[in-house]
């Protein structure tokens, strides 16, 4: 378990949020959605809404979504945001790399490797057709 802190501008302590996460690999926070996201060794994606953070000053809250699907560690994770679309990829150890829609928590794709993936990124040639 881990404790994530928040502080304002002028260094005062605002939020802590306790994660249950073995060790976490990756953050993002997502402004789009509003929510933070985190994955660690857990095999698991983990997400929690801002609003419901700022209601607490001292969080012991399950995430708002869990992400479940590969059966390794998470290793990196690319988010991409274009109209009404919140994708999230996802790279494990298990071979393969998920892609998810962030606003359901919904695995709508799984690509598999004949390696571990370590990591990935957007290309400038992506668009959410090439996906159908």
């Amino acid at each position: 378990m881990g404790d994530i802190a928040r502080y304002c501008d002028n260094e005062q302590h605002l939020t802590t949020l306790s994660i249950y996460i073995r060790t976490i690999n990756h953050s993002l926070f997502d402004e789009n959605q509003d929510c933070l996201i985190f994955f660690g060794e857990d095999n698991l994606i983990h997400q929690w809404d801002i609003e419901e953070i700022n209601h607490d000053i001292n969080l012991d809250i399950s995430p708002t979504k869990l992400f479940q699907g590969h059966t390794s560690p998470i290793q990196y994770l690319c988010q991409i945001s274009f109209e009404k679309f919140h994708l999230l990829f996802t790279a494990s150890s298990d071979f393969r790399v998920r892609l998810w829609d962030i606003v359901t928590g919904k695995c709508l794709c799984t690509f598999l490797f004949s390696n571990a993936i370590h990591s990935i990124g957007p290309s400038s040639f992506f668009t959410y057709n090439n996906l159908l």
